[in-house]
């Protein structure tokens, strides 16, 4: 996924770079653009620590309150209503969750 902001540098191939070498040397298969936002990465921050006082590990539920499902609910708080775009297909496994539910048994 991704969001371009007005201070977007992403598509430069040295900062591509040099967060590939943040993460470990994982590299980025597929860009999304889902959306635009008008917010500063500082207040980005903000918003990802304000976030957190509502999504806790202890919640995390595999087919109902995800990784994705985190994406969504973030994105569709910073991104530009009019303008936003989110992918149905990627949060698809969760919707078989209900389905899948019946065959596991909690941990």
């Amino acid at each position: 996924m991704c969001v371009e902001s007005l201070d977007d540098n992403a598509k430069d191939p040295a900062k591509i770079k040099q967060q590939a070498a943040a993460s470990g040397g994982l590299e980025l298969k597929e860009r999304i653009p889902i959306g635009i936002t008008y917010y500063s990465m500082d207040e980005v921050d903000d918003i990802v620590i304000y976030f957190g006082n509502f999504w806790h590990g202890q919640d995390y539920d595999p087919f109902a309150q995800n990784c994705n499902s985190f994406a969504q609910k973030f994105v569709s708080h910073i991104c530009d209503k009019e303008q936003f775009y989110y992918p149905s297909y990627i949060n698809r496994f969760t919707k078989l969750g209900s389905i899948l539910r019946g065959w596991f048994k909690p941990l």
